[in-house]
């Protein structure tokens, strides 16, 4: 599996989380979790 084919908006998203404050950090990591499930769980059903 490619990961590394990563959608320029999570760049930009982790360039977000990381300039402020840590609440908003862990917020921004759940979401890139939450993103990274996603994607997971979507390249599992086209296959």
């Amino acid at each position: 599996m490619n990961f590394k084919q990563k959608p320029h908006k999570n760049k930009r998203l982790e360039h977000f989380c990381f300039a402020h404050t840590n609440k908003r950090q862990i917020l921004c990591v759940f979401f890139l979790y939450l993103n990274f499930i996603f994607h997971f769980s979507y390249r599992l059903l086209l296959h």
